[in-house]
């Protein structure tokens, strides 16, 4: 990676605004979004993020940076 792009930090509450793909739940009482697209976007660390969104069906952090998976063991 070159030095003059910017890496994507993932706080709380910062993965929002990547979820797509609006359905209702399988009770059929509710909606939620059902992917996260965060490829290519320099990500190195995906830390307690993934708590926000183990509800999803699709996950594509494709081509990033990151080291660390085990933030997915649970998904």
């Amino acid at each position: 990676m070159a030095d003059g792009e910017e890496k994507l930090v993932l706080k709380p509450g910062g993965v929002a605004c990547f979820l797509s793909s609006f359905e209702r739940t399988a009770d059929m009482e509710s909606f939620q979004m059902t992917s996260v697209l965060l490829q290519n976007k320099k990500v190195e660390s995906l830390a307690k993020t993934m708590d926000e969104v183990r509800e999803t069906k699709k996950m594509d952090i494709s081509r990033n940076n990151i080291v660390d998976v085990s933030s997915l063991k649970d998904l």
